[in-house]
């Protein structure tokens, strides 16, 4: 029994030293939560205004809790509008439709991997069950402890690298449409129609708008390569998917100017379209997931149980010839 519990300390131990590895379930929960934070946020906020209350600034103190992302993208252009005297309700109600998106968007991905991640955990409680039923059926493995511990904690190695590798599996398809502009980058990309809106409806020009936008993005995300094009160029050719819809964007702002036609519409087109691609990119990664997390349970946690398996039953057999291991 003590050589057991220092097993299962030591099993302890590595999944705390594996952890920062892993990107758990609990990271796009803590998401999830945080945007319902903000949408009931935004909903007291046009509650307030459509019922004819002032709101002072401990109203909008609240908000000051709330991570600066979320802030910048849903916050200050509310309070822009606000103390300019336009109208803010328009602009409440498209923030809260696109939280709506993210939080469907991400509770989705959280149900379409969870039986990913169900056969992960299945796995890799197959190697405990072994363990102890052979544990408990052959005399010769219990006369063994210390072998059959050291088998067992090969095994466990193995299914812990395989749920991490699964986990890892799972982070990449739920952020798939953010390999070129990393996760922040991405939801700046998705929320820069509701701050170009903003200031557009407040009176900004277009060209000051634009630019206005486009210094949220972090510096690092800001390559020469990115910042050139971004300046004006209109060349496509090898860039990523979303900047290419950038520079779309661009292009469609600058065609609207030119026909006289409200921007604001292709700005609404423009996020539709990016909504949907996102959405569905997430959803065709999603489905094949289950069939890339047999990978590293055939490869990590069949092994570890297949140990198990042929070492139980060889000092059983060894035992049963009078043989010595």
């Amino acid at each position: 029994m003590i050589l057991w519990s220092l097993f299962f300390c030591g099993l302890i131990f590595l999944f705390r030293e594996l952890r920062p590895y892993i990107r758990p379930v609990s990271h796009q929960a803590a998401l999830i939560d945080e945007w319902n934070q903000v949408q009931s946020g935004l909903v007291r906020i046009e509650e307030s205004l459509v019922s004819g209350l002032a709101l002072g600034d401990h109203d909008w103190k609240r908000f000051d809790a709330y991570p600066p992302l979320w802030r910048k993208a849903f916050v200050d252009p509310i309070r822009m509008l606000r103390g300019e005297g336009y109208a803010v309700v328009p602009t409440l109600k498209r923030s809260r439709s696109l939280l709506r998106f993210f939080i469907e968007l991400f509770s989705q991905s959280q149900a379409r991997a969870a039986p990913a991640r169900a056969q992960a955990w299945v796995c890799f409680s197959l190697v405990p069950v072994v363990s102890l039923t052979f544990y408990g059926l052959l005399p010769a493995v219990r006369r063994e402890i210390e072998i059959w511990c050291g088998m067992t904690g090969a095994a466990l190695v193995l299914a812990v690298l395989a749920f991490a590798w699964v986990e890892r599996l799972i982070d990449g398809a739920v952020w798939c449409e953010a390999r070129s502009l990393g996760r922040e980058g991405l939801f700046l990309f998705l929320t820069l129609p509701e701050k170009l809106t903003a200031l557009v409806h407040s009176g900004v020009a277009v060209e000051a708008a634009w630019g206005e936008v486009i210094r949220d993005f972090p510096p690092d995300l800001l390559s020469d390569d990115i910042a050139a094009f971004w300046g004006g160029a209109e060349e496509t050719s090898g860039r990523s998917i979303e900047l290419k819809a950038i520079i779309r964007l661009k292009a469609g702002l600058h065609h609207s100017i030119l026909a006289g036609t409200p921007v604001t519409e292709s700005i609404e087109i423009w996020a539709a379209e990016q909504r949907l691609r996102v959405e569905s990119g997430m959803r065709k990664r999603l489905e094949t997931l289950p069939n890339e997390c047999l990978k590293p349970l055939f490869l990590c946690t069949a092994p570890g149980v297949l140990i198990l398996v042929v070492a139980g039953l060889f000092l059983e057999l060894q035992s049963q010839l009078g043989g010595d291991f």
